[in-house]
């Protein structure tokens, strides 16, 4: 854990295991899969470009992917007589629709929720993602997703799908640069995040933490190579870091946007957003934002957390007088804590 006051951590400690059967502790600069962390990195890229007047929260998806110019939604989660699925002409999937995960792109959580329940759509989406069709590219990916019927119109209701994945092609389409490249251009670069990139710029992958889902009964069982280990950058997935690098952009939400001089986005954007409310490039027609709770945006300011624990073992270290984040990097949950 990375605890932080007035931006300075006031405690760290690393426990657990980078890889139990080697014997490999977590120790303070262990490097690890961030997974879904990758998220908010990709919402703060796009509201750079933003600011920048480069890119609008109401532009057309389609005039960056023109695939999603004949996008479809599903009428019924259920297939038709004929084995596929009913569908009608989508309404315009806009900007704001990824970064607020209203977009109808899928699959989304299974559960309890009718929702988010296991339906033939879902596992449409679910057998037909760009990982188990083997896209080879963002790009590649991004035009899969297309193809697929949306599960609800967009702006309507939030699903936990790819849309971070399709904002990060436009991430690229309207920089011009790769979407990695811009990120260690525009983010990892200023703010000082030496050890993050994504898992395919990693030429040595033993370095990392293993990973370790649970099985059925609760055990973990370590996974060297996950289904997101994709060798294109992704917009949900996919970063590699350490805590305490990944605690320099958590500050840098939590202090309206600037860490150590690097600014990154102006403050106004960041309260706005950290409230559900995008803010909107100057002279812009205002269109009502989809129904979206703050908390389920792509991200807030003022908290982060990363989980990467294993309760085998505890380690504890103090770093009094620390002034900055690389003497408290440490592989667990990050907390930026105002006193």
């Amino acid at each position: 854990d990375v605890c932080s006051s007035d931006l300075r951590p006031v405690y760290a400690n690393a426990h657990g295991w980078a890889d139990i059967a080697e014997g490999r502790e977590l120790a303070l600069d262990t490097r690890m899969r961030f997974a879904s962390m990758t998220k908010p990195v990709t919402a703060v890229a796009a509201m750079v470009l933003v600011e920048r007047g480069l890119l609008d929260l109401d532009d057309p998806v389609a005039d960056y992917v023109p695939a999603f110019a004949g996008a479809r939604v599903a009428l019924h989660q259920a297939r038709n007589n004929a084995g596929g699925f009913d569908t009608r002409a989508a309404n315009p999937l806009l900007v704001r629709h990824l970064i607020t995960f209203s977009s109808g792109i899928g699959p989304g959580r299974e559960g309890s929720n009718s929702d988010l329940a296991e339906t033939p759509l879902w596992r449409h989406w679910q057998d037909n993602n760009p990982r188990t069709v083997g896209a080879q590219s963002l790009d590649e990916a991004v035009a899969h997703i297309a193809t697929l019927p949306l599960l609800e119109q967009p702006g309507t209701r939030w699903r936990y799908g790819w849309s971070a994945d399709v904002l990060a092609r436009v991430v690229e389409v309207a920089s011009g640069q790769s979407f990695d490249s811009f990120l260690q251009r525009e983010i990892f670069q200023p703010l000082g995040m030496m050890a993050t990139s994504f898992l395919a710029a990693v030429p040595d992958r033993t370095e990392l933490a293993t990973a370790y889902p649970q099985d059925a009964g609760g055990g973990l069982v370590p996974v060297h190579r996950p289904d997101s280990d994709t060798a294109y950058a992704e917009g949900g997935s996919g970063l590699v870091s350490s805590a305490g690098d990944y605690m320099r952009f958590a500050l840098m939400l939590y202090n309206q946007g600037i860490y150590r001089g690097a600014r990154i986005l102006e403050p106004d954007t960041v309260a706005r957003y950290s409230a559900g409310r995008p803010a909107r490039r100057a002279g812009r027609h205002r269109r009502r934002p989809a129904d979206v709770s703050p908390a389920r945006t792509l991200f807030r300011a003022r908290h982060a957390c990363v989980s990467a624990r294993a309760p085998l073992r505890l380690r504890m270290a103090r770093v009094p007088g620390s002034r900055d984040t690389d003497d408290a990097r440490v592989a667990g949950g990050i907390h930026a804590v105002r006193r």
